[in-house]
């Protein structure tokens, strides 16, 4: 278990979802083991359950239970991981929510694999994702659309 690897949780109560995003990145040299929960509620579980020690984490906006705003919002409070939020209804107004409760970002459903590799990959290197805030610098600009 190398330290330049990580464990990623993703929060999704899309069933082709939870098994898509693990699979589009588990063949990373970076990705150790990937957790999927089906909400929030379990989401916050299994992030108590490791004590938080993810690289990163991707929720969805949209569940039952407790949606991903109300999860970052319980999550607050750790500094790490970062977190990225996922909906097929982003805007604005959702990213500067999202942003407010601790993501560092949020992305459209319909993402590129390659993109999405390479967003994850520079989370868990260095905590940061240039590519991501590109991205969404670019979608502000387009609203979105």
């Amino acid at each position: 278990y190398s330290s330049d690897m990580a464990d990623v949780l993703v929060l999704n109560d899309d069933f082709p979802m939870r098994v898509l995003i693990p699979r589009t990145i588990q063949r990373l040299s970076c990705v150790d083991e990937v957790d999927a929960a089906v909400d929030g509620k379990h989401g916050l579980d299994l992030f108590r359950q490791n004590n938080g020690d993810y690289g990163l984490i991707i929720t969805d906006y949209e569940m039952p239970n407790m949606n991903g705003l109300e999860f970052l919002d319980h999550i607050r409070g750790y500094a790490h991981p970062p977190r990225i939020m996922m909906s097929g209804k982003a805007n604005e107004s959702l990213y500067h929510r999202a942003r407010s409760l601790g993501a560092q970002g949020v992305i459209l459903n319909h993402f590129e694999p390659d993109f999405f590799r390479q967003v994850v990959k520079e989370f868990i290197e260095q905590s940061a994702s240039p590519t991501l805030d590109e991205y969404v610098t670019e979608m502000n600009a387009k609203e979105w659309q």
